[in-house]
């Protein structure tokens, strides 16, 4: 899955340093096999690879975003 943050809507969680609790959080209820993070197209963003078994398990393991 390739990802972008909104710049404005994350500058406040970069300078009060919640934005790597958060991530941890996500990543921890994703479980990804690896993830990426540096800009993408010019924004913060990066890359999670997820296993999935099914195509159906998209909807739940995507719904925390």
């Amino acid at each position: 899955m390739k990802f972008t943050l909104p710049t404005q809507e994350t500058n406040p969680l970069v300078d009060d340093g919640s934005v790597g609790q958060k991530t941890e959080s996500l990543l921890g209820k994703l479980q990804p096999e690896a993830a990426y993070f540096g800009p993408v197209a010019g924004k913060r963003g990066g890359f999670i690879v997820i296993n999935m078994e099914e195509g159906s398990e998209v909807v739940t393991k995507l719904e925390p975003l």
